[in-house]
């Protein structure tokens, strides 16, 4: 918006907050959203992001002309696209936290941690791009990528939190429309002398997406917008959440094999580090015949622990003869965490426990044992106690993949 450009930034800030109203494109019956699962929405989508954050000398070019990093790996991470018709004009990646943590981390992971530690779970908006065709139709698919991040982060992906790096030009933008706050200092990206971004974040917690006002009680932010994020929208197709279901991976094998591995040698190049938590995850998820394809078989078991597939899920927490009710957090075939408020006191380390849920309609009644307690030393997992079961349950882990992949709509 040229508006921007003419006036000074108290005015600017103004006019978004009372009376920005975005074209009547926003409206168009040919648009629709979604999380990318296609060869073909991926492809777009990595283009378009690669192209837009080499343009504006965000990131150096790659030969591959994708976007790609470490994150875009996890199955915590989605790529969203817009479409009209079946073109897509529009890319966000949203990246739930996960035990690597966050991309932001780089620079702001004191911030991150803060909250973590707050019991806050995060997910960050990252490289927004849309096509240079549609720029200028008063941000319709950007508000429309927006209004997807906020729903899916809040209802779907549970995080209290959503975090973004944005250009410093659109710190007014954000604050306005949204409101997000500024937290932390200027970054200066390290391909370009003139370009510089801020870290932002929106309290998920404070909102209500239903009700027409939810920003501001006060009515001093934008009705136009709120009206527009609080109206259901059918083009806004969400994926198909399971009980206790917090992630929606969309890399089945063929993606990976294809955009990590044949079309660029990303797999080749990770650092070890990364190359264990990819091991780690998919080892259990692709199994171990498809694991040798993507990396050297000498490499396939050279992994620290099983991964744990996160989930939010109601546990009845059995220790010496008292019942404790609380939530677990991720799990896997041979154990899993469990999480206790703050006031808590901690002292079962050690302990013989009993362990009873409900998952996707059965039962479960385990016989465990803690083996580690997080008072707080690692910020990226919740408060409470790591649990290994006495034996162990491969019909958990299969149940937990089989719900992570049935999300296509």
């Amino acid at each position: 918006m040229s508006i921007k450009k003419m006036i000074p930034r108290e005015l600017y800030s103004f006019f978004l907050k009372k009376k920005f109203s975005p074209s009547g494109f926003i409206k168009n019956k040919n648009l629709k959203i979604k999380m990318a699962t296609t060869k073909e929405e991926f492809d777009a989508g990595l283009r378009l992001l690669h192209d837009c954050y080499t343009s504006k000398k965000y990131m150096q070019p790659d030969p591959s002309g994708y976007f790609l990093n470490s994150f875009t790996l996890l199955p915590e991470t989605n790529l969203v696209v817009a479409l009209i018709n079946t073109k897509v004009i529009g890319a966000v990646y949203i990246y739930r936290d996960s035990y690597l943590g966050l991309p932001s981390d780089k620079y702001y992971g004191k911030i991150n941690d803060y909250y973590r530690k707050t019991d806050q779970k995060l997910a960050e908006m990252s490289a927004i791009a849309v096509h240079q065709t549609f720029r200028n139709r008063d941000q319709a698919i950007f508000l429309l990528l927006m209004k997807y991040a906020l729903i899916f982060s809040k209802q779907f992906l549970q995080t209290s939190r959503l975090i973004l790096n944005v250009g410093i030009e659109n710190q007014v933008f954000y604050e306005a429309l949204w409101p997000f706050e500024r937290r932390g200092g200027i970054l200066k990206y390290p391909h370009s002398t003139d370009a510089f971004s801020i870290f932002m974040g929106l309290d998920l917690d404070k909102i209500n997406l239903e009700r027409r006002n939810f920003l501001d009680l006060n009515l001093r932010t934008n009705l136009n917008i709120q009206s527009f994020i609080s109206q259901r929208d059918e083009r806004l197709l969400f994926p198909i959440r399971n009980q206790g279901q917090i992630i929606f991976p969309t890399l089945n094998f063929d993606l990976v094999n294809y955009f990590f591995k044949e079309k660029t040698t990303f797999l080749d190049k990770l650092k070890k580090n990364d190359f264990l938590f990819f091991n780690e995850i998919y080892l259990p998820l692709f199994g171990r015949n498809n694991l040798e394809k993507l990396v050297e078989p000498s490499k396939v078991d050279y992994i620290i622990r099983k991964y744990r597939v996160p989930v939010d899920l109601f546990v009845a927490f059995n220790v010496n003869g008292k019942d404790v009710f609380t939530k677990m957090t991720d799990i896997s075939s041979q154990g899993c965490f469990v999480k206790f408020p703050p006031n808590q006191t901690l002292t079962w380390q050690g302990e013989n426990v009993s362990l009873k849920f409900n998952m996707q309609g059965k039962n479960f009644a385990i016989d465990a044992k803690i083996i580690w307690e997080n008072k707080g030393q690692n910020s990226k997992t919740p408060r409470g106690y790591g649990i290994e079961f006495l034996k162990p349950h491969p019909e958990i882990y299969d149940l937990a993949k089989s719900m992570l992949y049935s999300i296509a709509r």
